[in-house]
């Protein structure tokens, strides 16, 4: 079992952020927690957002990825990264918000 880093803020929204490298506090949404798994295991963020914003019905995602995998690649090659770890899942996704960055 890991160990809880960080502290998890939601809103009514859903909105879960994780600060801390290993912290995994899951979302309550299904999909939202899914993807939230997915993109944890592959890039080991410092900060992770997962929330659904098509209203509760999974074809619309806003994600948010802080990652040391990042650093030194461009917005494009990060984005690509995300993009290739939800590649599979990417059928039943309408749209999908990406905002990614290294830690400074």
């Amino acid at each position: 079992m890991l160990l809880r880093q960080s502290l998890l803020r939601t809103s009514k929204r859903g909105l879960c952020t994780t600060r801390g490298a290993r912290a995994l506090d899951r979302p309550k949404d299904a999909g939202e927690a899914y993807l939230f798994d997915k993109l944890a295991g592959a890039l080991s963020p410092s900060h992770l957002v997962v929330r659904d914003i098509s209203g509760g019905c999974g074809a619309s995602y806003a994600i948010e990825v802080e990652a040391s995998a990042f650093k030194g690649k461009s917005p494009v090659a990060q984005q690509r990264l995300v993009n290739a770890v939800i590649k599979e899942d990417m059928t039943r996704i309408h749209a999908v918000s990406l905002k990614t960055s290294a830690p400074k």
